[in-house]
């Protein structure tokens, strides 16, 4: 391997190892406060079960991109916002345990609330659509 070719792919990869770190470490902080808000919450609490270790395997899984979309995490390169990696249950009333939580774009998660998947494709088709008619 050239001397170029390896520089290359150690910058390659040591970039998608960084990325990798500040996706996990942004669902730490997710999993502490989803267990901070059931704390709070006098009925209905649900059970916080997932492991980052769970989440890892999940994003292995998904490349390290949105389970729903393929998109890569903070791809508007901003610290906060709809791109950023969000713990998403996908039955709303369940408990965030490995089973029930996938990683998602914050934007998705955002648009779904607490509607089910179908609802959020159906919304997103009605906002691609109506753009489109403004053409």
């Amino acid at each position: 391997m050239s001397p170029a070719v390896k520089a290359w792919v150690t910058r390659h990869a040591s970039a998608e190892d960084a990325y990798r770190a500040r996706v996990l470490r942004s669902m730490r902080t997710s999993i502490n406060d989803a267990a901070r808000r059931q704390a709070k919450k006098a009925k209905n609490k649900a059970r916080v079960t997932v492991t980052i270790d769970d989440i890892k395997r999940k994003l292995e899984r998904t490349g390290w991109r949105c389970a729903v979309t393929g998109l890569a995490f903070w791809s508007c390169r901003t610290k906060f916002g709809p791109t950023m990696p969000s713990l998403d249950r996908i039955k709303p009333d369940g408990d965030y345990s490995a089973r029930n939580v996938r990683v998602v774009l914050y934007g998705v998660n955002g648009l779904r609330g607490r509607a089910n998947d179908a609802i959020m494709r159906r919304i997103a088709t009605a906002i691609v659509t109506a753009k489109e008619r403004k053409r």
